[in-house]
């Protein structure tokens, strides 16, 4: 279930030449310094994934967990001084129950002997990402977190259930570095190929 072959080194996208770095990613500039992916957005995965977002299957959430421990470098976990997740907005976490992006991360973090800190708040409500094309998301998400105290002087993983523009982990890595973080690095469960 990893990402096997050449990867882009920014976002962790699967890649079929010589090159180091997507399309996408080519002259954009992030406020992250990479996202890895604990696997693609298909699959089996990718089921796990929606039934803990829209079915309320709230234990998938360890069965990712252990999948993106399992899958990603047990470094950045090691180096990094806090591990937060992207925030949902009120609404959002009251009508789900729980933040899915928090429920994966901690188990993750709980099997690297690490803690999970909410550093983010969502401030406002914003259309589902998914519904939105490249530049609408982007758009959606601009302004729409805050950074508490916590980031200031720390080296940041960032955590989110599914990578598809880097709208978001974009957005939320930039309030954290405003907020004095000295880096942002960013890890998903699954990388969406679009």
């Amino acid at each position: 279930m990893p990402i096997t072959g050449d990867t882009c080194m920014a976002c962790g996208r699967p890649l079929n030449s010589a090159v180091d770095i997507c399309r996408d990613c080519c002259g954009r500039q992030s406020s992250f310094l990479f996202v890895r992916p604990a696997g693609l957005y298909e699959g089996p995965l990718k089921e796990l994934i929606l039934a803990l977002k829209f079915h309320g299957k709230r234990p998938a959430a360890r069965v990712i967990g252990k999948i993106v421990a399992r899958n990603i470098d047990s470094s950045l976990f090691e180096t990094a001084d806090i591990i937060t997740p992207v925030p949902l907005a009120k609404m959002a976490l009251k009508a789900r129950g729980y933040n899915q992006s928090m429920e994966i991360a901690e188990t993750a973090a709980r099997i690297h002997g690490k803690n999970v800190v909410s550093c983010l708040k969502k401030i406002r409500e914003t259309e589902p990402q998914s519904s939105l094309d490249r530049d609408a998301r982007a758009a959606n998400i601009k302004g729409v977190f805050l950074s508490g105290k916590e980031a200031k002087g720390k080296k940041i993983l960032l955590f989110d259930d599914v990578y598809t523009t880097g709208a978001t982990m974009n957005e939320a890595a930039s309030e954290l570095l405003r907020a004095g973080a000295v880096s942002v690095t960013g890890i998903v469960a699954a990388r969406a190929m679009t």
